[in-house]
Formats: C-alpha cells, sequence, structure tokens
C-alpha cells in the first residue's frame, strides 16, 4: 500500500515539477559561433558521443553494438569542407575505424554527407558545457546526438 502511495506522490510530484521547469529550446547553430569565432573553427577537435534519441530504437539500431566513440573533426582538404574521423569500439572489444567528409553549407551550419545525398545534418546548442547537439535526417531515420568536447589537461 506505501509503495502505490509514494509512486502516486512522485507521480503528482513530475507533474508539477514538470509544469513550472520547462526544458530550454535548443537554438540551430550559426555561422558565427561560440565565443564569436566563425563556423567550424569551434568544433573543430575530439568529440565524445554521450548520447542518441530517435523516435524508434530502428533510428538507433547503428549504436546498439557500440561501447563508445571518439570524434575527430577537422578542416577538410577542400574549402568547405570537414573531415570527420572517428575511433568506434564496440562492446566486443573490436576498435573500428570510419571517416565522412561533410560539406558546408555557404551561409549555414548544415551539413551535407558525401556520398550520402539523402541525409542532412543540422547543429544544434547544448546546454552542456562543451557539448553540441546534431539532428540527423535521412531516408527513413531522424534521430538526435549528443557530443562533448574533450579537452586534455597539461598537468
Amino acid at each position: 500500500m506505501f509503495h502505490h502511495i509514494w509512486a502516486a506522490l512522485l507521480y503528482l510530484y513530475g507533474i508539477l515539477l514538470n509544469s513550472i521547469y520547462q526544458c530550454p529550446e535548443h537554438n540551430q547553430l550559426t555561422t558565427e559561433g561560440m565565443d564569436g569565432k566563425e563556423f567550424p573553427e569551434p568544433h573543430l577537435g575530439q568529440w565524445y558521443f554521450i548520447a542518441g534519441a530517435a523516435p524508434t530504437k530502428e533510428e538507433l539500431a547503428t549504436f546498439d553494438p557500440v561501447d563508445n566513440i571518439v570524434f575527430n573533426m577537422a578542416v577538410g582538404s577542400a574549402p568547405m569542407q570537414l573531415q570527420l574521423r572517428a575511433t568506434i569500439r564496440t562492446k566486443n572489444g573490436l576498435c573500428v575505424p570510419r571517416k565522412w567528409i561533410y560539406h558546408l553549407s555557404d551561409g549555414s551550419t548544415d551539413l551535407r554527407t558525401e556520398g550520402r545525398p539523402d541525409m542532412k545534418t543540422k547543429l544544434f546548442s547544448s546546454a552542456c558545457p562543451g557539448g553540441i547537439m546534431l539532428k540527423e535526417t535521412g531516408q527513413g531515420y531522424q534521430r538526435f546526438l549528443l557530443y562533448n568536447a574533450c579537452e586534455l589537461s597539461s598537468n
């Protein structure tokens, strides 16, 4: 009996808290990024994959066998191009290298993945310090991915 009363109180508390505190909206990034620096400079370097969200489990199935992912974003070999390299460690201990080329849209932070004309990536601000959120859409899927920058200490 006590368990049911406790569950009902927590449920009501959750409803009350949700009505008082609304999650902040995340704005799409502009070409002038963090600290007034031009895009993509603030987003170059090393990033850790933190989490993904999607309307269905199938849209995140790519991440099921993954233990962790470290990305390195660099300027590409051509203008308006970014190169993304990843080291993906699977749950069975294998390390799988991957790389993608993103093409920048002029005056926008929208990214197009080379070889995947159906895929579109939009960048959004994140409430997490050092974080960034991506919205990926493609043929049959839509997902949000959260990343955080990895800063190494010089100590």
